[in-house]
């Protein structure tokens, strides 16, 4: 992973920010992109990740603004940059493109991309004396690594495992980047959608009215009561910069007899149960948590193409639990290095204080069941299709 550093070229009105260590890939590429920019420059680029991987790296917000904003052209330019292999670039524009990852397996997945035209001279400020500058890619490595079971299946990634990354249509001007949720659009979402039924202590009620101390009913522990809970809004313009984020509807019936009762709407890496003897036979277990972006292959659970936005709701118990929402057994969320990077600062560091244990080095949060890795995942539901086995017996 990418490495943070303390930007050695700070001003006295500079800050650097080391928002999410070790959370970014960052390849630099022998693509120039000129002066005169157009939307679709890097529109068909393809590189290789290995020989373009830059593992030093610091992001500067010269203004302190909480963004990482492109220079304006009317002689005036933000300080904001980045710092590759020790050398410091100031941002002139940025762009998301969508983007496919191939693999040396063969198998390929899709995601987006953040390009950004990089310059050396950040006192030339005019349109007339603007430089051609380097590419530079980045995402998060969430974007990567949830999304491939790496190639001993064991949901561990390398980068290696990579063939190729190849850029397609552009999706607009980022504009300024937030550095305090930095990528955050990129983050994986272990949610339920507005509207989701639990079952709790007074019967079944809404996600959107839950509160921290309500008891939930759980699979293994009975009522427990919320520890935390919150929520994220996703507007139109979030999903088509972020496609990857579009809610998974699991219909009703779709996983089992009556299972969910009420179509389920999630975000596409919340877990449900998968209880079949496919999965003993697979795992070892007969109940596995698989996301539900894996299912897509089992008829009646698709991307949500007809909802334009979305507000999820996540909460957390003492431990990761499973709990019952439109009569599907699903997990609650998943304390996790990843499922902390899914939600704000603000949440990140309410959560820490409550388990405060999540932040100390080497601790891992043990989940309720198996967790199958996405090519796992995908395997158990094909073979699901293949065999006419309902996920859930």
């Amino acid at each position: 992973m990418a490495t943070w550093t303390d930007n050695p070229d700070s001003g006295s009105n500079a800050q650097d920010h080391n928002p999410n260590a070790d959370n970014y890939w960052v390849f630099t590429t022998d693509q120039t992109i000129t002066a005169n920019e157009t939307t679709s420059q890097l529109q068909g680029y393809s590189f290789d990740p290995l020989a373009s991987y830059n593992t030093n790296v610091a992001l500067r917000d010269g203004n302190e603004d909480g963004a990482l904003a492109a220079r304006n052209w009317g002689n005036f330019h933000t300080n904001d940059g980045i710092t590759v292999d020790g050398h410091t670039y100031e941002y002139s524009r940025h762009w998301t493109y969508e983007a496919t990852i191939t693999y040396s397996d063969g198998t390929s997945v899709d995601t987006t991309i953040l390009a950004s035209r990089l310059v050396d001279d950040p006192d030339n400020g005019t349109a007339g004396g603007a430089l051609d500058g380097r590419a530079i890619l980045r995402f998060h490595d969430d974007q990567i690594s949830t999304v491939y079971g790496g190639a001993s299946g064991t949901g561990e990634y390398a980068l290696s495992d990579i063939e190729s990354i190849t850029l397609g249509a552009n999706l607009g001007n980022a504009g300024g980047r937030s550095i305090t949720g930095a990528y955050n659009n990129a983050y994986p979402v272990v949610c339920f959608a507005t509207g989701t039924l639990i079952e709790t202590a007074n019967g079944t009620e809404a996600v959107e009215t839950l509160q921290s101390g309500d008891a939930v009913l759980t699979r293994d522990n009975d009522l427990q009561p919320i520890r935390w809970i919150g929520s994220r809004k996703l507007s139109a313009q979030d999903l088509a910069a972020a496609p990857q984020l579009r809610p998974i509807r699991i219909k009703a019936g779709s996983l089992g007899a009556n299972t969910p009762a009420s179509d389920l709407i999630v975000s596409p890496q919340h877990r449900v149960l998968v209880r079949s003897k496919i999965a003993q036979r697979m795992f070892g277990t007969e109940e596995v948590l698989v996301a539900a972006k894996q299912l897509l292959e089992i008829e009646g659970i698709d991307v949500a193409e007809d909802i334009h936005e979305v507000e999820y709701f996540h909460f957390m118990f003492d431990r990761h639990e499973i709990v019952f929402s439109n009569g599907a057994e699903t997990e609650s969320l998943y304390t996790g290095p990843v499922a902390l990077r899914s939600v704000s600062p603000e949440s990140r560091k309410e959560i820490l204080s409550l388990f405060p244990e999540l932040a100390e080095e080497g601790f891992v949060a043990q989940p309720v069941r198996l967790l199958a890795s996405g090519r796992q995942g995908r395997r158990l539901a094909y073979r699901h299709v293949m065999n006419r086995q309902e996920m859930v017996y």
